[in-house]
């Protein structure tokens, strides 16, 4: 690989094994594709500084105070990492998006190092708990969008193995669909949603009692997404 580097001087890497590996084995040890992925990962970094700034927790602990981002120390029974994202967590009158952003890629860029990551990929479970419209407006933008769906797909050598929305609101639909047109096929694929709607439970009624004054107003946001089955038993 180190030859390569040699040939192209406004490429300035890193030449440690490790760091190859990573890309190599993200690229299943295709040569070329390694290269483009490592120039790639470097024109990202060169290109949009605000979002890949180094954020050390010794430096800015206040945005790692936040936990909202996790990777457990033990892998799932495949060999795979598993990160947490909770975006309900992101408090973004203390942070920029560009700072949550940089904790992401930074993370992720010591946690490549480890070549379990590298072998096996990674699973990523999001939890959308307490996630607000507020915070749904600064993350639904077609730039940041695009950013995170192209760091992820071809920035960084990571492979995604799968994603697991859960305790998601009922506006996540608009949120996905900004989303949705950045993602390969192939990742599209190993989205998957864990809604209240995927409880195999029979609701034969809903009982709704001493409603206040705006009752029929908050049910007329929840209506459109109510099958008539069961906008008749309410």
């Amino acid at each position: 690989m180190i030859f390569f580097f040699p040939a192209d001087p406004k490429l300035h890497s890193r030449t440690d094994e490790v760091f190859l590996m990573a890309f190599l084995r993200a690229r299943k040890h295709d040569v070329d594709k390694t290269y483009n992925l490592i120039k790639s990962f470097y024109e990202m970094k060169y290109k949009f500084p605000e979002f890949y700034r180094d954020c050390l927790p010794s430096e800015r602990g206040y945005i790692y105070d936040m936990d909202f981002f996790a990777m457990l120390p033990t892998c799932d029974k495949l060999g795979r990492k598993v990160c947490i994202l909770y975006p309900g967590k992101m408090d973004f009158s203390k942070i920029s998006l560009e700072e949550a952003f940089q904790l992401g890629t930074s993370v992720f860029e010591i946690a490549l190092l480890d070549p379990r990551l590298q072998i096996s990929g990674a699973v990523c479970i999001i939890d959308m708990s307490d996630f607000t419209v507020y915070q749904q407006a600064k993350l639904a933008t077609p730039k940041c969008a695009w950013q995170i769906s192209n760091c992820i797909q071809e920035k960084i050598p990571l492979r995604v193995k799968a994603i697991h929305i859960v305790n998601q609101p009922f506006y996540f639909n608009a949120l996905y669909a900004i989303f949705k047109p950045f993602l390969k096929q192939k990742l599209r694929r190993r989205v998957m949603v864990f809604g209240w709607e995927k409880i195999p439970l029979r609701v034969k009624a809903i009982h709704i009692v001493n409603q206040p004054f705006y009752f029929n107003a908050l049910y007329a946001i929840f209506k459109p997404f109510l099958k008539q089955k069961l906008r008749r038993r309410i």
